[in-house]
C-alpha cells in the first residue's frame, strides 16, 4: 500500500512538475513579450522623438524659406525700382549729351563764322590799309607834281 501511496504521490509530483514548468514556460513566455514590448515602446518612443526633431527642423526651414522668399522678393522689387531710376537717369544724362552736343556744333560754327567774318575783316583791314598807302603815296607824288608845277609857273 505504500507502494502505491508513494506511486501515487509520485504521479501527483509529476503532475504538479508537469504544471508548474508549464507555468514557468507561459510566464517566461510572458516576459519575453513584455521585454518584447518594452523594446518596441523604446523604439516607438524614439521614433516620436525623431518626429518631434524633424517637425521642427520642418518648421524651421519652412519660417527660413518664407523670410528669404520675402526678403527675395522685396530685394526683387527694389532693384526693378532701381533699374527704372538709372534708366530715367541714362536717359536724362543721354539727352543732355545729345544737347551738349548740339550745342558744341552750333558754337563751332559760330565761331567758325565769326573766324570767317573776322578773317574777312582783316583782309578788307589790310587791303584798306594797302590802299591808303597807294593813295598816300599817290597823294605825295600828287603833291610834289604840284609843286613842281607850280614852281614852273
Amino acid at each position: 500500500m505504500e507502494l502505491k501511496k508513494t506511486t501515487k504521490e509520485v504521479a501527483y509530483s509529476l503532475e504538479l512538475l508537469e504544471s508548474l514548468t508549464e507555468k514557468l514556460n507561459q510566464k517566461t513566455t510572458n516576459e519575453e513579450g513584455l521585454v518584447e514590448e518594452r523594446d518596441s515602446l523604446q523604439s516607438i518612443r524614439i521614433l516620436s522623438q525623431r518626429i518631434r526633431v524633424t517637425e521642427q527642423l520642418h518648421n524651421e526651414m519652412k519660417d527660413w524659406y518664407k523670410k528669404t522668399k520675402d526678403k527675395d522678393e522685396q530685394d526683387r522689387i527694389d532693384n526693378e525700382l532701381a533699374f527704372r531710376n538709372i534708366k530715367r537717369v541714362m536717359m536724362i544724362v543721354s539727352d543732355t549729351l545729345n544737347v551738349s552736343e548740339m550745342l558744341g556744333l552750333q558754337f563751332v560754327n559760330c565761331c567758325e563764322d565769326s573766324m570767317n567774318r573776322v578773317s574777312k575783316v582783316s583782309c578788307e583791314i589790310n587791303f584798306v590799309k594797302d590802299w591808303v598807302k597807294r593813295k598816300n603815296s599817290a597823294m605825295v607824288e600828287v603833291k610834289e607834281y604840284v609843286e613842281t608845277l607850280t614852281i614852273q609857273f
